[in-house]
């Protein structure tokens, strides 16, 4: 029973293995310094092997990797190019924004960015409500309705759960003011309305007066 005990107690002390920091179909970023536009600077995104595509080294599994043996690889292997070689390497993850944004599209960010960083990426919102509008979205299903809390929390993506694949999308029409409802629908209403009735008054007249003569 004292074997079982401790047995148990061991096992309840072993942690479970950390998801490895680069997954296929992420990216990650190399940040070289203190130049930090030589190479092999660049985001690089991970194939479905788990490769990525390196300049003047060719592909190199990370899927295996952590985030410090990618940085030691990286100095190690670029020693001849740099004079000083030092490497910052860091995990990113894909969040795709749709509907009402100015530049939608796939965005791969730094899990440690809030969310703010993400919305700024994508251009903001086209409406002036927009931000309220923005729905956290998983595999077709809804996380939160609005993620206004979330904006105003400065929280870290990755702190407040988003994974890799997650979509922001802002529903609904733009509000549109009064003036522009005038201009942009009732004015152009109006106006054919206006040219149809002048076009009809003018071929009455004109057919009175072809009868007069």
């Amino acid at each position: 029973i004292l074997f079982c005990f401790l047995a148990s107690a061991q096992d309840s002390n072993v942690k479970p293995a950390s998801r490895p920091p680069f997954t296929p179909g992420d990216a990650l970023r190399i940040v070289t310094y203190p130049d930090t536009t030589s190479v092999p600077s660049g985001i690089y995104r991970i194939s479905a092997q788990g490769t990525i595509e390196l300049p003047l080294i060719g592909k190199v599994n990370v899927s295996t990797m952590s985030v410090e043996d990618l940085a030691s690889f990286v100095k190690k292997s670029y020693v001849d190019f740099q004079r000083i070689p030092n490497a910052l390497v860091r995990p990113l993850i894909r969040l795709a924004t749709s509907g009402g944004f100015r530049t939608p599209g796939l965005f791969y960010v730094d899990p440690q960015n809030s969310l703010w960083d993400v919305v700024a990426s994508a251009g903001g919102t086209i409406r002036d409500d927009g931000l309220s509008k923005i729905v956290w979205m998983r595999n077709d299903s809804i996380i939160a309705t609005s993620v206004l809390p979330y904006l105003t929390s400065g929280e870290s993506l990755s702190a407040l759960g988003f994974q890799s694949g997650d979509q922001l999308m802002v529903t609904g029409r733009p509000r549109r003011y009064a003036g522009e409802v005038l201009t942009g629908t009732v004015m152009p209403v109006l106006s054919f309305v206006v040219a149809s009735a002048l076009t009809a008054m003018t071929a009455y007249q004109l057919q009175r007066d072809i009868r007069n003569e």
